[in-house]
């Protein structure tokens, strides 16, 4: 194994900016001391770090959870643990490939070297390849956790928006298998298409217009009572007007930065709700026993190539800012994947 440097370059985040191409923009390339892993940590070589839109709302300061200032951005990554603090698991993982996410005060991943909770890790196996583990953390477990809450609470049928993003292709696999039916909403008509060409039922675009007509024609047919919303804005205040009674919304995303409004007749009398996603806090609930099934079966999904992250574009630190600035037009072409040694090839 080779030897760890003194230092490491990073891509760090000085000052947020509310316009994202200017958040964008002012990221920069640093040198920084190589960390060093305490008890219960470990130093992590990052051989592939994905940028996702939470990824972005730290950026612009929009994150519920802002990170400390100045920063190195990212939540997720994968790569080799090449040092361990105290503590018998660090110790284990010593040497093992690893997918890992960043905690939501400390530095993250978009650089050389990261600390990670060691009890945080996640050991790849061998089929899984570093650029696919990379993003096993935020959207599949996301999606995972998110049906199985759904359907504990008695839903059987839901809505998903957003439904050709990265999680969305997740969800829909996922709750197929599960016989669990989707109306899947999106965009665009060619998002549409490739969604129907790919045997999706129930796939509707929220820019034609009757699309509220549809959504409700599709609710009655299927029974769906809960909605999986990663837009928030108009869309998740129409989701939940035309639920039924005793339906939820589940909002897990912020893509239209725009507040959602709630008919307080919807919650008294529809005994309706609305209730936010967020990964690390749902993280923090389960067991370890519960967190490790979770990440062993997207694992295996990846592993029998039933399900691939897409990747739009591989870059370096210089590269990264055009990767992100082309991530930010369009998110449903695929992940960006910082890749650290394209910098030192």
């Amino acid at each position: 194994m080779s030897a760890i440097p003194a230092t490491m370059r990073a891509m760090f985040l000085e000052s947020e900016r509310a316009d994202l191409g200017q958040a964008i923009r002012a990221l920069r390339v640093r040198e920084l001391d190589v960390p060093r892993p305490g008890r219960g940590e470990v130093l992590v070589r990052v051989e592939a770090a994905p940028c996702n839109p939470s990824d972005l709302l730290v950026l612009t300061g929009a994150s519920g959870r802002p990170k400390t200032l100045p920063t190195v951005p990212g939540w997720e990554a994968s790569g080799v643990v090449v040092a361990a603090g105290r503590g018998l698991l660090p110790r284990l993982l010593h040497g093992r490939r690893v997918a890992c996410g960043s905690a939501t005060h400390g530095f993250g991943t978009w650089a050389e070297y990261f600390v990670a909770k060691a009890n945080g890790c996640i050991p790849l196996r061998k089929a899984i390849s570093f650029e696919q583990g990379a993003t096993i953390l935020v959207n599949p477990v996301t999606a995972r956790a998110m049906l199985h809450e759904a359907r504990t609470e008695g839903h059987k049928a839901g809505v998903q928006s957003a439904a050709g993003s990265q999680l969305g292709r997740y969800l829909r696999m996922i709750a197929e298998r599960a016989d669990f039916p989707l109306i899947h909403l999106v965009r665009r008509a060619d998002q549409a298409a490739a969604l129907v060409a790919g045997g999706a039922p129930y796939v509707l675009c929220t820019s034609e217009p009757d699309f509220p007509a549809q959504l409700r024609r599709a609710i009655d047919e299927t029974g769906a009572t809960v909605a999986f919303d990663a837009v928030g804005g108009f869309l998740a205040t129409h989701l939940l007007k035309v639920l039924p009674e005793g339906g939820e919304v589940i909002s897990y995303g912020l893509l239209s930065s725009e507040p959602v409004g709630v008919d307080p007749a919807d919650l008294i009398f529809g005994t309706k709700s609305l209730r936010g996603f967020f990964l690390a806090d749902w993280a923090a609930r389960q067991t370890l026993w519960r967190l490790w099934r979770t990440t062993q079966a997207v694992q295996k999904d990846l592993a029998k190539q039933a399900f691939a992250t897409d990747v739009a574009i591989r870059a370096g630190f210089e590269d990264w800012p055009a990767a992100l600035e082309r991530y930010q037009v369009e998110q449903s072409a695929g992940k960006p994947l910082l890749v650290p040694q394209h910098s030192r090839s």
